[in-house]
């Protein structure tokens, strides 16, 4: 599996993507919804499934790089405790 890299992103330019894909679905669901034989095809059942996927990726991503920073903070420091005493008992 591919992942991309972050790349920092506006606020501005967030809010436009989220517009963006929130419009996206709602002509999607729309669409479905007049159409009910499309309700029972395979594809797009597979498709609104991985659109809802998708959102929840971009929803929790912020969330996960927060949990990585800290988890990386608390490791450096446990690191750095570990060293320090390995330290003072050897010399």
């Amino acid at each position: 599996m591919h992942v991309p890299k972050l790349v920092r992103v506006t606020k501005k330019k967030k809010a436009n993507g989220e517009n963006e894909l929130t419009s996206a679905i709602s002509r999607l669901l729309v669409i479905q919804e007049n159409y009910p034989e499309l309700k029972a095809d395979a594809q797009v059942s597979a498709l609104m499934s991985e659109l809802e996927g998708t959102e929840n990726r971009i929803f929790l991503l912020p969330a996960k790089i927060i949990m990585k920073k800290q988890l990386d903070t608390t490791r450096a420091f446990a690191n750095s405790r570990v060293t320090f005493f390995c330290q003072s008992i050897w010399f």
